[in-house]
């Protein structure tokens, strides 16, 4: 059995990392949860955790994705951490921190030279495989103000996959043979976010991350395949809204999705 990513000299390392970078973030370490997302939700709800909170993980033994999705999260295979904070946004607007933890991925990804895509709704694509998965979650607590939960798998050191998911899924060490020191690619994560994190808040900055994480999409315009738990469709990409909805044209009729399976796309001068 492989041991975890972390050892108490990597987390001393990341605290220290944390500490410059976003002093007033909580870091709690689990060598196995069922899921980081579950954890938080369940302490949150208890009050034994409050936000701002990394809770890191060794190994997911019911990790999840959308849909209620199971996320492989073997230990020593990847990454795997949710945060908590305290939304700063209207709750029609939430998406933003789906779109945040997207481009901070990806972003940190190639400071480190991986060239990692984003793909609609919340995964992270490595030579069109999927790489990581992000999943976010408004908890309800009552009397109490409301809280978000972001949490994400990133798959760095998973030789072997599944069989019913070999075909789709990869890893930094498999598609690159190398992966960066855990502590590094997680600091840099938090970098990211944090930098847009403090920017969140106004209308204009949140326009322009929507922008952004749109052109990183690259569904303009584009012809795709979608399945959906209602069937699959076909149609052209009309916009994405504010909201995160892929809204696509179906023959003169628009659709407006939040969750799907996109199996594949083309510009519509392609054929």
């Amino acid at each position: 059995m492989k041991k975890s990513l972390f050892n108490d000299q990597i987390l001393e390392n990341l605290h220290d990392d944390i500490k410059t970078i976003w002093p007033e973030l909580q870091v709690k370490y689990n060598s196995e949860v069922e899921s980081t997302n579950s954890l938080i939700k369940k302490k949150a709800k208890s009050g034994d955790y409050t936000p701002p909170l990394l809770l890191l993980a060794g190994e997911q033994t019911a990790g999840r994705g959308r849909r209620q999705r199971s996320w492989y999260s073997p230990a020593g295979g990847g990454l795997y951490f949710s945060l908590l904070l305290k939304p700063e946004v209207a709750p029609e607007e939430l998406y933003i921190y789906t779109v945040l933890a997207s481009l901070s991925i990806q972003h940190a990804l190639q400071h480190f030279g991986f060239d990692a895509d984003i793909k609609w709704p919340n995964d992270i694509l490595l030579s069109d495989s999927k790489l990581a998965g992000i999943l976010s979650e408004l908890l309800d607590c009552g009397d109490s103000d409301n809280l978000v939960i972001i949490g994400s798998g990133i798959n760095t050191h998973i030789e072997e996959f599944p069989r019913e998911i070999a075909d789709r899924a990869t890893s930094l060490v498999r598609e690159e043979g190398m992966a960066p020191p855990v502590e590094a690619l997680m600091s840099r994560i938090i970098a990211e976010f944090r930098t847009n994190l403090e920017e969140v808040t106004r209308q204009e900055a949140r326009e322009d991350l929507h922008k952004t994480w749109v052109e990183a999409l690259g569904l303009g315009g584009c012809k795709i395949k979608i399945r959906t738990e209602q069937g699959l469709f076909s149609g052209t990409v009309q916009e994405i809204s504010e909201r995160g909805e892929l809204i696509i044209d179906r023959e003169g009729n628009l659709m407006h999705l939040d969750t799907g399976d996109i199996m594949n796309f083309y510009n519509s001068g392609e054929k």
